[in-house]
């Protein structure tokens, strides 16, 4: 299942994202009774519509802790007032955010910086076991138009 660092859960997949809450699974199954998920779909839908409207709204701060989806695929291209930016997560399928320009700009600042400052375990390994990386892509190369 999932790893928790404390502050984060990790989930490694759509197992993880319900595990020990049967009561929850036996109600979804109710609403699910073919086995078809189009109609849960239709009702996570509905129900994020339902939520956005009452009061009061989600909190505009990230929680002190949260599930997180490892490595989940995205996906961003321009549209004319900035970015779209897509993020699958196992359960809810595509979550779409359109960025404005500045925000995009922010964002790939802040990931550089992360990057920048990031210092993986050391890990003592042989030389011949440690992976070679791919070569890096040409500038603009990847995200636009493709799935990761």
């Amino acid at each position: 299942h999932g790893v928790d660092d404390g502050r984060h859960r990790l989930l490694n997949g759509p197992a993880d994202l319900l595990s020990g809450n049967d009561d929850r699974l036996r109600r979804i199954d109710r609403v699910v009774h073919d086995g078809n998920p189009a109609g849960l779909d239709e009702l996570l839908v509905a129900a994020a519509k339902r939520r956005a409207e009452l009061a009061p709204p989600p909190d505009m701060q990230p929680p002190a802790q949260c599930d997180a989806i490892v490595n989940p695929a995205w996906h961003t291209g321009p549209i004319p007032t900035g970015m779209l930016f897509m993020l699958r997560h196992p359960g809810l399928g595509w979550l779409g955010f359109a960025l404005p320009h500045e925000h995009r700009v922010h964002l790939a600042t802040l990931w550089l910086h992360q990057s920048m400052l990031y210092q993986p375990a050391a890990v003592p390994a042989p030389a011949a076991e440690v992976p070679v990386p791919p070569p890096t892509p040409a500038v603009g190369a990847g995200g636009s138009g493709s799935v990761h």
